[in-house]
């Protein structure tokens, strides 16, 4: 989960890392991955000027089937359902200390 995992494992701090996590943290983690990834490509949309982001590198199938569900969903408010949706599954997950999110849980319909 995160990007300096081996070097928070190194120095014993992972534990700490993970108390530490709040809303916004969740927020950015998954707005670099899904919502609005780093590493992108712009498609003009005619549906409400809607710019669909199509995010490169992604080499996680389920990652990049689920940045295209999202990308493609022309509803401004469904997209930020689903934003909140993912936010409270990946914060479910780390409190229960799962170290994988299920892919019918990612995958579920919004």
């Amino acid at each position: 989960m995160f990007p300096e995992q081996s070097i928070l494992n190194k120095h014993k701090k992972r534990k700490d890392a993970l108390q530490k996590i709040n809303d916004r943290d969740m927020e950015v983690v998954i707005d670099g991955l899904i919502c609005h990834p780093h590493a992108h490509q712009h498609i003009e949309s005619p549906i409400e000027k809607h710019e669909i982001r199509i995010g490169g590198g992604i080499s996680n199938p389920f990652l990049f089937l689920f940045h295209l569900r999202y990308q493609l969903c022309p509803i401004k408010e469904k997209r930020e359902h689903e934003k909140g949706r993912l936010m409270n599954l990946f914060k479910q997950s780390i409190v229960e200390k799962k170290r994988t999110v299920q892919p019918d849980s990612l995958m579920a319909l919004p």
